[in-house]
């Protein structure tokens, strides 16, 4: 259920009306947990967790912003309080489940075999009364051959990808053939969708991951085997690097050969500007827009419509749940959202599993939001 809604709101522009439907099927198959929870608030030896202290507090912040301060209508296209929306993605997250993942997995594999479909037939994508349908040409650029699958975007089913490669690695489903190449498969996504936002996330996500297996401890054998491994996978890169340094150039930078952020440095400084002039309480909550376009940075998309002040209750749940366990996911998505609108959307399938990784690493089949204080205390 979960993993069809992470491909068919793209396919009718409405992602966060979707996102009720996910609500709704979480509360069907655990109905009891969500009035626990909330019954348990009336008894005294019962307290909340930080996460809904935090919620409330920016719930109640943002609707006053909302209300008592003026937002700017030139940049405001909507007037929907999206942030309302946040709580719903929280409770998603609670109800998301291993099995979600291989949902979630298999349904993604499908939507890349139909890009790889497209991409071999040389068209960005089967619907042909999209925005972004288009024949490819030949240019030599990967950039301008980049299949859709079934989503409205490239980028969309780029992060599709790299939210199923966090996932299956945060749950560990690697065991058996099925799921060594359902994450291959996953990675031909990333590669052909050719996101270079995703690139950079994934390049620091695998960075880490072989800093932290060096710093395991290891026997000798395995060292043996992991630094032959090491020497052969640098002379090789170093090779292809050198001979084809020039193609990779290219098709990084769109033949520029120079860094290419595709104007967001122009969208940048409009989202700087705005907060310079509205720092406190930036548009009143209501989300901001330079024209047709997002800040593609969360943090300043999030600083513009809230301000500082209700941002950094925002931060502060960074803050309070980051820990070494879920540190890889959280910092890949966090280098993501510096480049795109990833998170605070108020609810989407990256505010999800954001929030799956943030709250879950204690026991990752279970999240509850109050906690029996004599329990925890006897522990």
């Amino acid at each position: 259920m979960l993993g069809l809604l992470s491909f068919l709101p793209t396919l009718v522009y409405m992602p966060q009306a979707l996102f009720i439907l996910a609500a709704a099927y979480a509360l069907y198959r655990n109905p009891n947990k969500f009035v626990k929870n909330f019954t348990d608030l009336t008894d005294k030896k019962i307290r909340v967790t930080p996460i809904l202290i935090l919620l409330t507090v920016i719930i109640f912040l943002s609707g006053l912003n909302f209300i008592l301060n003026e937002y700017d209508p030139e940049y405001t296209p909507s007037l929907f309080p999206q942030f309302v929306l946040m709580p719903l993605s929280v409770f998603i997250a609670s109800e998301f489940r291993k099995k979600d993942v291989k949902i979630l997995a298999y349904l993604v594999a499908i939507e890349v075999i139909v890009a790889m479909a497209e991409y071999f037939l040389g068209v960005s994508t089967f619907f042909t009364g999209l925005e972004h349908y288009d024949v490819f040409e030949e240019s030599g650029l990967l950039y301008n051959t980049r299949p859709l699958g079934l989503s409205n975007n490239s980028s969309v089913l780029a992060i599709k990808c790299l939210l199923v490669i966090l996932l299956i690695d945060f749950y560990r489903l690697y065991e058996g053939i099925i799921n060594k190449l359902l994450w291959v498969l996953i990675l031909v996504g990333c590669y052909l969708t050719f996101g270079r936002t995703v690139f950079v996330a994934l390049f620091a996500f695998f960075a880490i991951k072989g800093y932290m297996w060096f710093r395991a401890d290891k026997p000798v054998v395995d060292w043996f085997y992991t630094i032959v491994a090491l020497v052969l996978f640098l002379v090789v890169s170093s090779q292809v690097i050198l001979d084809y340094s020039e193609v990779i150039l290219d098709q990084l930078t769109r033949n520029t050969k120079k860094v290419d952020l595709s104007g967001r440095e122009k969208i940048w400084e409009f989202y700087l500007n705005f907060i310079k002039e509205n720092p406190w309480f930036g548009n009143g909550s209501h989300k901001v827009w330079y024209g047709e376009y997002h800040a593609h940075n969360s943090f300043l998309q999030l600083i513009a419509t809230h301000g500082t002040a209700i941002s950094l209750f925002y931060f502060l749940i960074l803050a309070i749940y980051l820990n070494g366990k879920n540190f890889i996911y959280v910092l890949t998505i966090l280098i993501y959202a510096l480049f795109q609108f990833a998170i605070f959307w108020g609810v989407s399938i990256i505010d999800v599993i954001y929030f799956v990784f943030l709250l879950k690493t204690g026991d990752p089949e279970r999240l509850r939001f109050v906690k029996n204080l004599p329990e925890e205390e006897s522990q």
